[in-house]
């Protein structure tokens, strides 16, 4: 999460100084915590596959497998130019939870209830 948390620091700053984008203090916290609580699920997955599969296949094994659910939840592209298969699958994986979290936080959109049992249910621990 350390690691994750500086990672985000670049984009905050080049956003900040050469953007036109502003956030509020709140929404920036709130972003900042819906960014730590969406990325559970995925640290959970990670986990999982790190300890099911030799360390030289991991890191295959999660490309192969974060790919899909990022395109499936809405990451790479907005859920509404994508086909309706993938649109009835989307609340199933932890991603759209995840995006549906944070934008909640920092534009203030209601989050859809459904993402969320999604991502309980495709996570490793349930």
């Amino acid at each position: 999460m350390a690691g994750m948390l500086l990672s985000v620091v670049p984009v905050l700053l080049i956003s900040a100084f050469l953007t036109a984008a502003a956030i509020s203090p709140l929404r920036l916290a709130l972003g900042i915590g819906a960014l730590l609580v969406g990325s559970v699920p995925f640290m959970l997955m990670g986990l999982f596959i790190g300890y099911a599969v030799s360390s030289k296949a991991a890191i295959a094994v999660s490309q192969v497998a974060y790919f899909p659910i990022a395109a499936l939840g809405g990451l790479l592209m907005p859920q509404e130019i994508m086909p309706r298969f993938v649109q009835s699958l989307a609340p199933f994986v932890p991603s759209r939870g995840a995006i549906e979290l944070m934008w909640a936080a920092v534009a203030g959109r209601t989050p859809s209830p459904s993402p969320w049992g999604g991502a309980v249910r495709s996570s490793p621990v349930f």
